[in-house]
């Protein structure tokens, strides 16, 4: 029944006179130093405070207050009748949401008022000057809004259910009911002289300036689109499908005569059927109509159209028509025609081409937008199953007006701009938007790190951390405050020793799986939906100790470590080396003494005797001639041979010349005793002439076929040689017809060649000791000596066959 003042200086209590009698006080607030605001018994009064009493500068009854809350310089009040402002110490009449009861109140940093209400939960808005009309806060007819329409200055008309038209003043609003039953969808003002309304289970209808009902044209219901046509036709989009009507067909008829369409070109006038010739339409369910004077553009659910010269045609981008689901068409000042559509966002057409494209990658909430108007500030609204979007045509930056600003639901179905305030039609209600109430977020948000774990293990959050070399595994967890985002924040983070770069992410963490050690700083930071940034990112520091394989002392042991084993391996090596090269030395002396001992195979005594005495036996028979012949060549072939002993590898075309002397002298001292034969294989070609054998090793085998077959052969002997290749190996056949190894060894060659070592046994420690060589360049792999018998086992002679890896330089 009494307020009480406490003075804190002089720690007294006094009581302050009312200027009410016993009133119950239920609520007090403060609201400057010498004013309060107080409930008392369903009376809302400001009172002040003057000499020791309570003086009442205003009073409303039937008012209950809960909280009271301060946005901007404003004051407002909430409580069972909604939000109720207190300007100047006075009472406003309720302004927004009075259809809520309210029990608290809270303005955050952003500027978002959150109301808690008795039976509707949280209710959030951003701004207090939006207002929302429906069916239990004002006069309109129902809560669904299906066009809007100009009508005089600040007044609107509002198509709504049962064929009610509702008329929007300052003063109130008002309703017109025409055809019952029916959902008004159109109005279109026709050179302010009359309106055609059109909607679903309504027929056309025509209204004089007034209001006033002039016809109704039955049979034209399922209206979803109007336009008029140079003031002479009207296009109608039906639910399934366009038709144009001249307007002097429902105007030159008197009022008393009904009119009705039955379909395509067919009337009934007064009872009286008449066809009308010549009428134009299409054939798909139609939602929008717009005509540019020069142009009328048609949306239907199968693709845009345009009607041009007499004749609807479809629109082509890149000579494919374009099939979306049109919902709205209009047109902007420099030209552009404005599409909106079901499920492909916002389409700017210029030019006969599609210039820009809006959906949810540009900015849009969704890609299925349902309204669309172009205002006199070049801003284009566009209505979605989302919310409003206010599209900016000389920034093209996007605004996004939703349930958070206020809005009773985010499906919008209508939206008409002017006077800097925008309307908006849905179906719970008429919502009015000032321009200045949508306005940037300027507001920086914070931003907190919430959590850091290490191996997926939570620990308590620190602003700096000295961990081990095992916990690098790191996973920080990060909250930004942005109310209107509605959820979507945006962030961006770095690793200060990572990467000095920010990475953008949506989500609210960060994850490094594998930190080097060392030092480091993690920073955050918020973005909210009109790219403000927090003033400052949260960090968080971080310190990785060094392994202990990565410290100075197991660095030292290493180190030295690493010098005893290099000591120990060079120690080894160089051992390992004076072995191969004593092995080396070993042998290149055997290699040489093999020279030497086919030097001396070449040079066989009996050989060489035999050859002087051919000599001999020419110049005693004056043929000296012969003799020169003879001796020519067989110096060509000593000396031949002592050059090729000096040399690992000869090439081929080396060998079949030396092989090619030594049969010459041959076939002289057998006086073509013997037929010879060499057989090249067309394996080798003359690009093959310059691989690389081993010297010295073909013809001590070819001399032993002379010596131990061919010699003792009575009649003509004769002998082939060989020669074939393949990717590696050279192979050469040596074949004689002579009286065989047996043979040979009863008349008693086989002692001489134990007594002194023949080219056969020669060529064969050579390939052996060669094979055993670590110069590859000398790779042998094996020689095969064949006895050769006919048919009664009796010998026919001697092949051998040996087989000489080569080199070839040419690759």
């Amino acid at each position: 029944y009494e307020i009480m003042e406490f003075d804190c200086n002089e720690n007294k209590l006094k009581r302050l006179e009312l200027p009410y009698g016993g009133k119950i006080i239920n609520n007090i607030n403060v609201i400057g130093a010498n004013r309060i605001l107080a409930d008392m018994e369903n009376s809302l009064s400001f009172l002040k405070i003057q000499n020791d009493s309570m003086i009442a500068t205003e009073e409303r009854e039937n008012i209950n207050i809960n909280d009271v809350f301060k946005k901007g310089e404003d004051l407002y009040a909430v409580g069972e009748n909604g939000i109720i402002g207190l300007f100047d110490d006075k009472i406003n009449k309720p302004m927004i949401l009075n259809d809520f009861k309210f029990n608290q109140s809270k303005v955050d940093i952003e500027g978002n008022v959150w109301l808690g209400t008795k039976d509707n939960g949280l209710i959030i808005i951003s701004s207090l000057n939006n207002k929302c009309y429906n069916k239990n806060n004002s006069t309109l007819y129902s809560n669904s809004v299906y066009c809007i329409h100009p009508y005089k200055k600040a007044e609107l008309l509002v198509g709504q259910d049962d064929g009610v038209i509702s008329f929007v003043q300052k003063k109130g609003i008002s309703h017109i009911k025409l055809n019952p039953g029916g959902r008004i969808r159109v109005i279109q003002n026709q050179s302010n002289k009359r309106f055609w309304l059109g909607g679903d289970n309504f027929p056309l209808t025509i209204l004089s300036t007034d209001l006033v009902k002039l016809r109704s044209i039955k049979g034209t219901h399922g209206i979803k689109a109007l336009s008029i046509e140079n003031d002479r036709f009207i296009w109608a989009a039906f639910s399934g499908r366009g038709i144009q009507f001249p307007i002097s067909l429902f105007l030159n008829i008197p009022i008393k005569k009904e009119v009705e369409y039955l379909g395509k070109e067919k009337f009934i006038i007064g009872g009286d059927y008449k066809s009308m010739n010549g009428l134009l339409s299409f054939t798909y369910r139609g939602y929008a109509i717009y005509d540019t004077n020069h142009l009328l553009w048609l949306g239907t659910s199968k693709g845009i159209y345009k009607f041009h010269n007499e004749k609807v045609i479809p629109f082509f981008e890149n000579n494919e028509h374009i099939p979306y689901s049109v919902s709205a068409i209009t047109q902007s000042k420099d030209s552009t025609i404005w599409v909106s559509t079901q499920a492909h966002g916002v389409l700017g057409i210029k030019n006969d081409s599609i210039m820009l494209r809006l959906d949810e990658k540009s900015g849009l909430t969704t890609n299925n937008c349902s309204a669309l108007f172009y205002d006199e500030y070049n801003n284009l609204w566009i209505g979605s199953k989302k919310g409003l979007h206010k599209l900016d045509l000389n920034t093209f930056e996007i605004d996004i007006i939703d349930r958070y600003d206020g809005m009773p639901t985010n499906e919008i179905s209508s939206v008409y701009a002017r006077d800097s305030i925008v309307w908006v039609g849905t179906q719970k209600g008429l919502m009015r938007i000032p321009f200045s109430a949508i306005k940037k977020n300027k507001t920086p948000p914070p931003i907190y790190i919430t959590n850091v774990s290490f191996w997926e293990k939570d620990t308590t959050y620190l602003p700096s951390y000295d961990l081990k070399y095992s916990q690098n595994n790191i996973n920080i967890e990060f909250v930004g405050i942005t109310y209107r985002n509605r959820g979507n924040t945006n962030y961006q983070y770095r690793m200060m020793g990572v990467d000095t770069h920010w990475v953008n992410t949506t989500t609210r963490f960060a994850r490094y799986p594998l930190l080097n050690p060392g030092e480091y700083e993690f920073q955050v930071k918020a973005i909210n939906e009109d790219g403000i940034e927090s003033i400052s990112p949260a960090k968080i520091k971080l310190f990785i100790q060094q392994p202990w394989w990565q410290t100075w002392w197991f660095y030292f042991l290493t180190f030295v470590s690493g010098v005893g084993l290099i000591g120990g391996f060079f120690y080894l090596r160089f051992q390992r080396i004076r072995k191969e090269e004593k092995k080396q030395r070993e042998f290149d002396e055997k290699i040489n003494n093999l020279r030497m001992m086919a030097l001396q195979a070449q040079m066989n005594p009996h050989f060489v005797f035999n050859a002087l005495s051919a000599i001999q036996k020419f110049l005693t028979t004056d043929e000296r001639e012969q003799a020169m012949i003879y001796l020519a060549r067989f110096a060509q072939l000593i000396r031949n041979i002592f050059e090729q002993s000096k040399e690992k590898l000869v090439t081929l075309d080396e060998e079949f010349e030396f092989l090619k002397l030594y049969l010459d002298l041959e076939k002289l001292r057998f006086k073509d005793k013997v037929k010879i034969s060499i057989d090249v294989d067309e394996t080798i070609s003359e690009n093959d002439y310059d691989l690389q054998i081993p010297p010295l090793l073909i013809q001590p085998i070819v001399e032993n076929a002379f010596k131990h077959g061919l010699m003792h052969k009575e009649d003509g002997g004769e002998l082939k040689i060989e020669f074939s290749k393949n990717e590696e190996f050279l192979f050469c056949k040596i074949e004689d017809n002579g009286v065989g190894r047996k043979m040979a060894k009863e008349m008693g060659e086989g002692k001489l060649r134990q007594e002194r070592p023949s080219g056969l046994k020669t060529a064969k420690e050579r390939l052996t000791i060669l094979n055993q060589s670590s110069l590859k360049v000398e790779d042998f792999n094996d020689l095969v000596i064949n006895d050769l018998v006919d048919q009664d086992k009796n010998s026919r002679g001697t092949r051998v066959e040996i087989k000489i890896k080569y080199n070839n330089y040419n690759e």
